[in-house]
């Protein structure tokens, strides 16, 4: 492990929290910190099919029935589909439209429904055809050109390792040592100053998107922190232990590798104590791994008043989505526990009176085609749809630009004849407007997202 890794230490049980004492006797609510501001990214690993979360029915430029032209056997019913519209606007010609949800997401299609008590919209809103690119493409001409030669378009598309890094670090044609979650914490780390836990965190699985130039980011399991236990004859093993990772022996490799060791002995020690004495939260999690990661990120957000933290980072993968084979049996699931979970942790942020400051969203790597395989799955594609849950979103609306659902020549944003489409709107937009309300000026968008010039916005508008 080097200096920029996570640092993850599973040593024994509970915690050496002692030595920090009672930090945590008091509960320390985010919601009594008005600058405080968190994101949660939630990674659908595997590339989440959007075409089957979200159908169109009745829109300005085409129904349900490209849909099912188009995805075949893989189609879902239109009856079983919840159904929601959109707002009028610029994007369909100042027309409501009507789209599907999957039969798994009632949560999903509530929030994205229902308009709390206070506010003036919903809070769940949707990011249509979301991808990685280099610059605008605006259709398979374009993208043919492109590919003649040059770097207009990302490296090894539709590769999973590719598109994942991609994704994470915003560096579609090259190679980056630090993803746009970790540059986000080390433009914030003066708001930072004095905490004692990391910015970053993840439950596990990150890869590129956590990683700053200067922060370093910290692994949480879902379980919560496990830290070195000095109780009884253990006492002196651990007297020993402390002892080695401190003592400095000349070589720098294992300085740096005890060093590593040391922060995570006191991350564990801070947010262990830290915790000591903070309420239990009452929303109810669904069991699943998900809903563990997300309960910890809840626990992790309810004390950071106790870490001095301003402006936190999570990062919570969850995998599965590779959808080769079985997909009709397979997705829904998957989409199920997604939906209770993350309406279970919106619920938690509203007992924690933190809603409007934290800001949750989906991301994956790539789309599945429209057209099935063989197999009853869906093959890598380009572009695809996600969720943004919040306090301060805008929600009750579509937000980008819908892609016609229809395969080869009829459609332009096809570039392989099975329906992998062309992203209408970059990761890069839809990460400088996230990075614009968690408090990065307009004027600095560039030195988080070196390619957000080459698009004619980076505000979506989904943001309050």
């Amino acid at each position: 492990m080097d200096g920029r890794a996570a640092v993850l230490l599973r040593v024994s049980a509970l915690g050496a929290a002692g030595a920090l004492g009672k930090l945590g006797q008091i509960n320390a609510y985010a919601a009594g910190n008005p600058n405080y501001r968190a994101l949660v990214c939630i990674f659908l690993s595997g590339g989440n099919d959007g075409n089957n979360t979200v159908i169109p029915l009745t829109t300005t430029t085409q129904n349900y029935a490209n849909y099912a032209a188009s995805r075949q056997g893989l189609a879902l019913p239109q009856a079983s589909l919840l159904q929601v519209m959109t707002k009028p606007g610029p994007n369909n010609n100042n027309m409501a439209e009507k789209y599907g949800l999957h039969a798994s997401c009632p949560e999903l299609a509530s929030l994205y429904s229902t308009v709390p008590a206070g506010s003036a919209t919903p809070k769940l809103a949707m990011l249509a055809n979301v991808g990685m690119l280099v610059k605008p493409v605006q259709d398979k001409a374009t993208y043919n050109l492109y590919a003649s030669g040059g770097s207009n378009l990302p490296v090894n598309l539709f590769s999973h390792s590719d598109q994942s890094a991609q994704w994470q670090n915003t560096a579609p044609n090259g190679i980056s040592g630090t993803g746009w979650g970790g540059r986000l914490a080390d433009y914030m780390m003066s708001q930072n100053a004095g905490a004692t836990f990391p910015p970053v965190v993840t439950t596990g699985g990150c890869g590129p998107f956590c990683t700053g130039a200067q922060t370093l980011p910290t692994v949480v399991p879902a379980g919560g922190a496990i830290g070195l236990s000095g109780n009884g004859n253990n006492a002196a093993r651990i007297q020993g232990f402390n002892q080695l990772i401190t003592f400095d022996n000349g070589l720098q490799l294992v300085t740096a590798a005890n060093g590593v060791v040391q922060r995570g002995v006191n991350y564990v020690a801070a947010l262990t104590s830290a915790m000591n004495g903070a309420a239990a939260i009452q929303t109810v999690f669904p069991s699943s791994n998900l809903g563990q990661q997300l309960k910890q990120v809840a626990k992790i957000i309810q004390v950071q008043g106790n870490l001095s933290l301003n402006k936190q980072i999570f990062f919570v993968n969850f995998g599965g989505f590779d959808f080769h084979g079985t997909q009709l049996a397979d997705q829904g699931p998957l989409l199920q526990d997604l939906s209770q979970c993350i309406n279970a942790f919106y619920n938690a942020t509203i007992e924690l009176s933190v809603q409007n400051q934290v800001t949750t969203f989906t991301s994956s790597e790539f789309g599945r085609t429209l057209m099935p395989n063989s197999s009853g799955g869906t093959d890598h594609a380009w572009g695809s749809h996600h969720f943004i849950l919040g306090g301060s979103v805008l929600g009750g609306d579509m937000y980008g630009k819908y892609p016609l659902v229809s395969l080869g020549a009829q459609n332009p944003l096809d570039v392989t004849g099975r329906g992998s489409l062309i992203p209408t709107t970059s990761v890069d937009q839809f990460a400088s407007t996230l990075a614009l309300w968690f408090g990065v000026p307009s004027a600095s968008l560039p030195q988080i997202f070196p390619g957000i010039g080459n698009f004619t916005t980076s505000n979506l508008g989904f943001m309050g």
